[in-house]
């Protein structure tokens, strides 16, 4: 409401009557229309740019800037001693505590999934069940319980398996030659451990008239990378007992010996080495009695496996592993007189996977 005065004039009738002057004052309403002012372009407010002064000290905790060029320790002390600094260093004990009792630094993490893979490694190696190994890690976490990598090792039932079939690829290969007709062919098998147990299954079949070891050796090879394996994931062939498959001077295992230090001969024919070794001499085997006395074990015979008659592995495989500490003892105390190749089988920390 604006307010506006203005002064009006009475004449009378008579032009002789005198003029009286009177003011009158009253209230005009004026309405004022404002209209907006429509424009298609948006002004935004510019923001401010916020540049770090590498010259001064930055606080972490009130994100403030602040020189200590001339005073040094007294600037910092006398920011510390300033209101703002004090009330945010508040929330910042607080998230600092949430942040640390609630996540794990990466390093620590690191640590905790290197000892996990040594513990399903170390498993392996000595063919201990994954029952066993969630045994020792409840005992690790009692003992250590201090230790922040003992108390978060989560390695019972589940994990260990995943570990063991994601981390590497281990798996054996067999094959054989064989004849058809005039066309002599190689079955190159696998077998590997996966998720639903042991599983086998062929490769590939090659036809090479040629039988040697270099020639069935560089087969090999290419095999392995035409399917995308691993070489140091072979852990054992599996062949027949030929010289050239399992001879000590220059044969298939010998090549591979060369380039795989660790890895194994065919299971049958260490067992057909150890039984041949005791199957045609009365004085080892007075020898190995004192043996299966000493660890108090009642002695039991080493029972040859025949290849025409494949049951028989199981029983020669089963008898090794009843007798396998006694035998073990006897060979590895034979010294020279050892076969080397049953030497190497018994010293091998994996024979028992094996």
């Amino acid at each position: 409401m604006i307010s506006n005065t203005t002064g009006t004039k009475k004449l009378s009738d008579d032009d002789n009557d005198s003029i009286n002057s009177e003011e009158d004052t009253t209230e005009v309403p004026v309405v004022v229309e404002q209209t907006p002012i429509s424009s298609s372009v948006t002004v935004k407010p510019e923001k401010k740019k916020s540049k770090i002064d590498l010259s001064q000290a930055t606080s972490i905790v009130c994100y403030q800037q602040f020189s200590i060029h001339y005073r040094g320790k007294i600037d910092i002390d006398n920011h510390m001693n300033t209101l703002k600094h004090k009330k945010n260093m508040k929330y910042y004990d607080v998230n600092q505590k949430l942040i640390t009792t609630r996540i794990k630094p990466s390093r620590e993490k690191d640590e905790i999934a290197a000892a996990e893979g040594v513990l399903v490694y170390h498993n392996i190696k000595h063919g201990h069940s994954y029952l066993a190994q969630q045994c020792l890690v409840n005992v690790c976490k009692t003992i250590f319980s201090s230790s922040p990598i003992a108390t978060g090792l989560s390695c019972a039932r589940t994990k260990p398996p995943s570990i063991t079939l994601n981390i590497h690829f281990d798996y054996s290969l067999l094959y054989d030659a064989s004849n058809k007709g005039n066309t002599k062919v190689f079955p190159f098998c696998v077998q590997f451990l996966s998720s639903t147990g042991v599983k086998k299954g062929m490769v590939n079949l090659i036809g090479d008239a040629e039988e040697s070891a270099n020639k069935i050796f560089a087969n090999v090879r290419q095999l392995i990378i035409d399917n995308d394996l691993d070489l140091n994931g072979l852990t054992a062939l599996g062949a027949d007992n030929t010289s050239v498959n399992v001879g000590n001077n220059h044969s298939d295992y010998s090549l591979f010996k060369d380039e795989l230090p660790d890895i194994h001969k065919d299971v049958e024919h260490i067992l057909l080495s150890i039984y041949s070794h005791f199957s045609r001499s009365a004085k080892r085997i007075d020898e190995l009695k004192q043996y299966y006395e000493f660890y108090e074990q009642d002695f039991k015979a080493i029972l040859k496996h025949i290849k025409i008659r494949w049951l028989s592995l199981y029983l020669s495989i089963e008898r090794l592993v009843e007798v396998f500490v006694p035998v073990k003892k006897y060979f590895l105390e034979q010294h020279e007189n050892c076969p080397l190749e049953i030497k190497e089988f018994f010293e091998h920390a994996e024979t028992t996977c094996v």
